[in-house]
């Protein structure tokens, strides 16, 4: 289990990261993992200082003032104080970063998981909606 480190620091999400992270979404239950090519351009990895990968989230943009953060996941080897942590990171840094491209946006997060919605819900967000399945085709 990696130890919480005194700083956590958002990064770019690389394609390179993508087979360490694909693994956390079936760790949490997932039945799998998001295919590397429905992945939007912008995305975001939390690290600490000695490098370890806390959480990841990718920011979906639309024609209108509205933000996805989508396919947020954690390390399920990270403690759950370093996974909070880095989960916050990532929505401040999506939060400063839709403020600046459009000051009206909203983010939208799509989530049955009761401690991501906790950890969003502190950071200001609202349930709007329960109880919605996602489908692709």
């Amino acid at each position: 289990m990696h130890m919480v480190k005194s700083s956590i620091k958002v990064v770019p999400f690389t394609e390179s990261m993508y087979e360490e992270v694909a693994k956390w979404y079936t760790s949490h239950g997932w039945e799998m993992a998001p295919v590397l090519e429905m992945l939007p351009d912008v995305g975001f990895v939390a690290v600490d200082e000695a490098g370890n990968k806390h959480a990841v989230g990718f920011l979906y943009s639309t024609n209108s003032n509205m933000y996805l953060l989508e396919w947020t996941a954690t390390n399920p080897a990270s403690g759950l104080k370093t996974r909070a942590k880095a989960l916050k990171s990532i929505v401040k840094r999506v939060q400063q970063l839709t403020k600046l491209e459009k000051p009206l946006a909203r983010v939208i997060q799509l989530t049955p998981n009761e401690s991501i919605i906790r950890t969003y819900e502190r950071l200001g967000f609202k349930k709007t909606e329960q109880g919605t399945m996602l489908l692709w085709s």
